[in-house]
């Protein structure tokens, strides 16, 4: 079974007050293992979480452990929902949302696909740097922290897409899968979209010259590997930026491997 047909199979969850939630359990590694089901889900943000779905976080999913990707302002605009408090443990980093780009974009008025394009690439070649203080926290959570653990950011496709990426290929996922797992997201295009419908301002990033933004393109990832390769490669970052060199990632696949 290809790790598509997999995703497509078993690791979709409907959590009833969010999207683009998924397990990342069953998918293979380079030495014929697989990740352990059921102990690492990524989605998008919880404000909307309904009684339903919480109680499909803690009854059926078990889930211990959240971390918000969420910059401080949108943790703050949209707070986690009700009743996520209890008998959970949150995590978060504070800082703030750099968008620079998008600002240098918008004050063009008028701008094409291509430039929105781009833009989206240099997001993904700074952004395992710009975060890597909660990807950090990421792999502590999974090295030390309570499972199962959910992760996750707005749209649970660019800051979370680049820490499954991240945390897989720690874990010696193979290429192949990494990617399925990422374009997984675009399923979830129209979800996502309907999240700037009506909104003031934000509506205008339906236009279609700024689509790049909501889509999830394997040039992205292309281009956040190819960065790692002219910076010495991912396993430098691991241990340079992260802090978790070779005896670390060990544990983090005693941790999260199973044989296939």
């Amino acid at each position: 079974m290809s790790s598509m047909n997999l995703s497509a199979a078993t690791r979709l969850l409907a959590i009833e007050g969010t999207i683009n939630a998924r397990d990342l359990g069953g998918l293979p590694t380079d030495d014929g293992r697989r990740v352990r089901r059921g102990v690492l889900i990524r989605s998008a943000e919880l404000d909307k979480l309904t009684d339903r779905g919480l109680a499909a976080l803690r009854d059926q999913h078990c889930v211990a452990t959240i971390l918000d990707l969420r910059s401080t302002r949108e943790r703050t605009k949209r707070p986690p929902a009700n009743g996520l408090h209890s008998g959970l443990t949150l995590v978060h980093y504070d800082y703030a949302t750099s968008s620079a780009d998008m600002e240098r974009l918008w004050a063009k008025g008028e701008v094409i696909h291509a430039e929105v394009h781009a833009m989206m690439l240099d997001i993904y070649r700074r952004l395992p740097w710009e975060q890597a203080e909660g990807f950090r926290l990421l792999f502590e959570l999974v090295e030390t922290g309570r499972m199962p653990i959910l992760f996750h950011c707005a749209a649970g496709k660019d800051r979370t897409g680049v820490a499954a990426a991240l945390l897989l290929s720690a874990l010696g996922v193979t290429r192949d899968a990494i990617y399925d797992d990422f374009l997984m997201s675009e399923r979830c295009f129209e979800a996502n979209r309907a999240r700037f419908a009506g909104n003031g301002a934000d509506a205008l990033l339906l236009r279609a010259e700024w689509e790049p933004i909501l889509r999830t393109d394997r040039a992205y990832l292309d281009a956040m590997f190819a960065a790692f390769d002219a910076r010495g490669g991912v396993e430098f970052y691991f241990a340079g930026t992260l802090g978790f060199d070779a005896s670390r990632i060990e544990q983090l696949r005693a941790v999260m491997l199973e044989a296939a």
